[in-house]
């Protein structure tokens, strides 16, 4: 499907090589929108002793309609109020499905192909909804191929998390490696279930030309305070971040902001700039390309550690 951009886009963005709104309607056994196709990589796991909740015995990749007062495939827990756009979504319901914590079973939503080769800075864009496992889980991948689906690798996780307020859609961009900048690229979004207390959302997939717009502290602060940065917008997976000599900045997931965490791209700490985290036993910070320190990377507690993800160099 193809769609118009409009400002529902922040940073620089061109050409575009791949889009996915999930308004129609999937076909195929797994179900899959028009041009894609969906692998079961791994059956249910009985031999582990699970036993899946519902009567169909496996969970795959669907699309769900926002009606505009419910969702016509039903999951419990916390679940978006609409999509991100239009009415269709990729949807997984992973709601307490199997009552355990052991990996049941792993599907993939596989695009077509599409060519970079004349790509410069391509990145995987999505909308991003899952309240399962907070800041911790890491459920859900991004894969890539630079050879039609023929192998695979993992692009990047995504962690569960919101930026800012809970219970929001999230804008997920991922670059993508010269090496996959091929004729034959090819994105997947992969889940292995488990159980857990809520379900999977994604929408707007594409594949696009896109450059990260920077954002500079302004004081010492929260990450998720608007008051800490330079024109008062608090970081998200579109920006890269620098964190100024003099300030200190706390990625926090105290009691009262259950589910916040952070976001960026690249992440720059100036010399006399302090990164810390806070007091929350979740606190998690996303960077999905490289972290240069000539300042301070504090990634404890007191004593107890907290997350660093880094998708790039160290």
């Amino acid at each position: 499907a193809v769609i118009a951009m409009t400002a529902i886009l922040t940073g620089s963005s061109f050409s575009q090589y791949l889009t996915e709104d999930f308004e129609s309607a999937f076909t195929g056994t797994p179900p899959a929108p028009t041009g894609w196709s969906q692998s079961v990589l791994y059956a249910v796991n009985t031999a582990a002793g699970v036993t899946p909740s519902g009567t169909d015995g496996s969970k795959t990749w669907l699309r769900n309609t926002w009606t505009g007062s419910a969702w016509t495939e039903t999951s419990l827990g916390s679940v978006p109020t609409g999509a991100a756009s239009g009415t269709g979504v990729l949807f997984m319901n992973d709601y307490n499905w199997g009552g355990t914590s052991t990996p049941i079973q792993q599907a993939r939503m596989e695009s077509s192909s599409f060519n970079l080769t004349a790509s410069t800075s391509p990145y995987v864009r999505f909308y991003w909804f899952a309240n399962q496992g907070v800041g911790l889980t890491l459920n859900m991948r991004v894969m890539v191929s630079s050879n039609g689906g023929a192998t695979w690798d993992v692009l990047t996780p995504v962690v569960n998390g919101f930026t800012v307020t809970n219970l929001t859609w999230n804008r997920i961009s991922i670059l993508i490696p010269a090496a996959y900048r091929t004729a034959n690229c090819k994105i997947a979004i992969e889940m292995t279930n488990r159980w857990g207390s809520n379900s999977a959302y994604l929408d707007l997939l594409t594949v696009e030309e896109f450059t990260p717009t920077t954002i500079t502290s302004a004081a010492s602060g929260d990450w998720n305070a608007g008051a800490t940065w330079v024109g008062g917008v608090v970081p998200t997976a579109d920006n890269n971040v620098v964190i100024a000599g003099t300030h200190t900045v706390t990625v926090t997931n105290a009691a009262s902001t259950t589910g916040i965490i952070g976001r960026c791209q690249n992440l720059t700490i100036n010399s006399g700039g302090i990164l810390a985290h806070g007091l929350g036993t979740a606190n998690l910070l996303h960077v999905f390309g490289n972290v240069s320190v000539s300042g301070t990377l504090n990634a404890f507690n007191g004593t107890s550690g907290r997350t660093l993800y880094v998708g790039g160099n160290f």
